[in-house]
């Protein structure tokens, strides 16, 4: 009992999605089959709207995006571990359809620095209701944050992203990941708020 309530509180999540990032960028041929592809999605390649964020185009673009993603991953975990899965999925996902529709000229995207953003707005939000130093990190984490994005769309570099290496950041996808984080914080808080309503009336 007590090694499997230990077992529980490991970040698993986090190591599982870092883990599949290693991988795959590791496995030769993989990036072309699960990269975000415009084409290939249109033609019924479906899944690469949410694997895309998976697949990284260097090392250093890898050990950026997958540190990142460890360290905030497993800071939600630690505090609340069932919704991690489902900001990543969300966002991936949001994004991925997000980009298809309103960026046709963007025939390849990938990284995971849009999923990383959704769990880094998912993370500060919960932060807020928490005291002392912690909520005050939190705020300036999301003052930080609406403000890069800001910059990042108002300045945004050159719009398309090759598949050699030299890629530059797609700001919609930073903007939507947020936003993203946003919903699935929003979305909880509305789902606890409203079933502590009916727990009450009965």
């Amino acid at each position: 009992m007590v090694v499997a309530a230990r077992m529980s509180q490991l970040p698993w999540r986090t190591a599982i999605l870092v883990a599949s990032g290693g991988l795959i960028y590791m496995l030769p041929g993989a990036a072309e089959y699960f990269i975000y592809d415009r084409p290939a999605i249109l033609s019924g390649e479906v899944w690469r709207l949410v694997t895309g964020h998976w697949i990284h185009y260097s090392y250093s673009h890898l050990a950026y995006n997958l540190t990142a993603l460890a360290i905030i991953g497993a800071i939600i975990e630690l505090q609340e571990s069932q919704h991690f899965f489902l900001v990543c999925i969300v966002s991936a996902l949001l994004i991925g359809i997000v980009l298809l529709t309103f960026r046709p000229d963007l025939h390849y995207y990938a990284g995971a620095s849009g999923v990383v953003t959704a769990s880094v707005v998912y993370c500060a939000l919960n932060g807020l209701s928490a005291s002392g130093s912690w909520r005050a990190v939190c705020l300036m984490v999301l003052v930080l944050l609406v403000g890069k994005i800001t910059l990042e769309l108002v300045r945004p570099g050159p719009s398309l992203v090759g598949v050699t290496g030299n890629f530059v950041v797609v700001p919609l996808s930073h903007a939507v990941g947020a936003l993203s984080g946003l919903l699935v914080f929003s979305w909880w808080r509305w789902r606890d708020a409203f079933g502590g309503f009916h727990d009450s009336t009965r």
